[in-house]
């Protein structure tokens, strides 16, 4: 019996475990941290859009991980725009979500820490410390999926902004053309009828690539960074010798190019993202 309890009273001192969680519009995932440096078999499920059904399932699935122990912060990262105390401004995936105070809801429910972080620059900051970027003090990520998003990653850390990062919507024709227009799936639907992965006119590929290094070639003379990592779907179409021959062609002034790789952490950059955030907090 007095086993039984030392036996307790140990695992009820225990106070270093972290959550993670990867907000999709499509699936949620979970998982648990003890180190920041590897995290446990990720929980995965539906993400319902009403916020109620979600929040009550988060719950029961962080109970579970954290198994009667004390969560001392959490780590979240979905699509959106978000106020500076937690409050989701904007959820594209997720309309119904608007003004809901995430922070303030999840992290008083388990009073603890509460980070909320836009996925894109979560997944940039997994992939600059434990994927592809890993080893770059300097590290940019660009995701190409149904729009176009980039972040910078200095030192293990996202880079400070005044109103975020939209390099997407850069205008790189005189006819006010966005960068989205060219490789965005969003884009390729409109224009052809189908999703890009069904596109197989190689002229038309020719020019995703072409517009692919207008974009390498632009975020290395306004990033500057040592290597830039290409992630999202409509990437595993595009060729990245094409996309880097094209942008040496646009930086003259530079004698080499930062690293152009593929990410690598695939469904749990996210999960990683917010492991890597962990690391800078106190």
């Amino acid at each position: 019996h007095s086993f039984k309890n030392l036996k307790k009273e140990c695992h009820n001192k225990k106070t270093t475990m972290y959550i993670l969680i990867d907000i999709g519009g499509t699936n949620t995932r979970v998982a648990r941290t003890d180190d920041k440096e590897s995290f446990g078999e990720p929980i995965i499920f539906d993400t319902p859009q009403h916020f109620d059904d979600w929040f009550a399932l988060v719950i029961k699935h962080i109970d579970t991980l954290r198994n009667g122990e004390q969560v001392r912060a959490i780590v979240a990262g979905m699509a959106g725009t978000f106020t500076s105390d937690g409050t989701i401004h904007k959820a594209p995936h997720l309309e119904a979500w608007k003004n809901i105070n995430l922070k303030q809801k999840l992290g008083g429910w388990f009073n603890c820490e509460m980070v909320l972080e836009n996925d894109a620059a979560l997944v940039g900051l997994g992939e600059a410390v434990f994927g592809s970027g890993k080893g770059y003090d300097i590290a940019v990520y660009i995701t190409v999926s149904t729009g176009v998003g980039g972040i910078r990653i200095v030192d293990g850390k996202i880079d400070r902004s005044k109103f975020g990062f939209e390099m997407g919507h850069q205008i790189i024709n005189a006819d006010g053309k966005e960068l989205e227009y060219y490789p965005a799936g969003s884009s390729h639907e409109k224009r052809f009828n189908m999703p890009s992965k069904e596109i197989k006119d190689k002229d038309f590929w020719k020019e995703v690539n072409y517009y692919g290094g207008i974009m390498v070639a632009n975020t290395t003379m306004y990033w500057s960074p040592a290597v830039i990592i290409l992630g999202g779907p409509v990437v595993n179409d595009m060729n990245l010798e094409e996309i880097f021959e094209h942008a040496k062609k646009f930086t003259p002034m530079y004698e080499t190019l930062p690293v152009l790789v593929k990410s690598s952490l695939k469904s749990l950059g996210g999960l990683y993202g917010g492991m890597a955030y962990l690391k800078n907090l106190n």
